[in-house]
């Protein structure tokens, strides 16, 4: 049994098969459950799969690497948020490592290559974590529905004003809420606009909508 520690790009996909696995273990001691992070690793064979495809696809993703050298990071973030409003660059920015991965097939590793363990941006990766979380959340009652107003489960006043108050979880969710506010002391505006999709950066308040961006 090895160590593992997620990070980066690799929680994403990893962070659903967790939940199915947990739910399937539940209740029953024989099934092989990774404690945590803890996962084993067997042979391609051992879980039915072909070692010669597996490492075909390690090939193939090893020769289309990103063509984003790891220390132009930055400037490429910068060209793809120029239209964007609120597109300053907050925070550091690190240069992203090679190309790396994993194989996983009922929580057993039987694939990898790179390097796995490093800390990297997740960019729109992180979405696939809230939609995680949210899906528990929605799923233990926590919240109710997803089209229920977010005012009656968050009480600190950032979405008791007229407009505010008409935003869904749903809204939150698929980046359509035009939120109203200010964000880390200096974003101060439409937050999840849906002028994004016309590419504008003088977002025009239309307030929440079901159109997706």
């Amino acid at each position: 049994m090895r160590r593992r520690v997620a990070l980066g790009f690799g929680v994403a996909p990893l962070l659903g098969m967790l939940v199915s696995i947990a739910a399937q273990c539940q209740g029953t001691s024989s099934t092989y459950c990774p404690d945590r992070w803890d996962w084993q690793t067997k042979r391609p064979e051992d879980m039915g799969m072909d070692s010669a495809k597996i490492q075909q696809a390690i090939t193939w993703a090893n020769a289309h690497e990103s063509t984003v050298h790891p220390s132009e990071m930055k400037e490429n973030i910068a060209k793809g948020i120029d239209v964007e409003p609120f597109n300053e660059i907050m925070g550091p920015v690190k240069e992203r490592t090679g190309v790396n991965g994993l194989i996983t097939v009922h929580g057993y590793i039987v694939a990898e290559w790179g390097d796995t363990l490093r800390t990297d941006m997740t960019f729109s990766a992180s979405k696939s974590y809230l939609a995680t979380v949210a899906g528990l959340a929605l799923d233990r009652g926590l919240i109710r529905s997803v089209d229920d107003p977010v005012k009656n489960y968050v009480d600190d006043g950032t979405f008791d004003s007229p407009h505010n108050s008409k935003i869904t979880w749903r809204h939150l969710l698929n980046q359509t809420s035009e939120w109203e506010g200010t964000l880390w002391a200096s974003l101060t505006g439409l937050i999840d606009s849906t002028a994004r999709s016309g590419h504008t950066s003088s977002p025009e308040r239309h307030g929440p909508t079901t159109m997706s961006v």
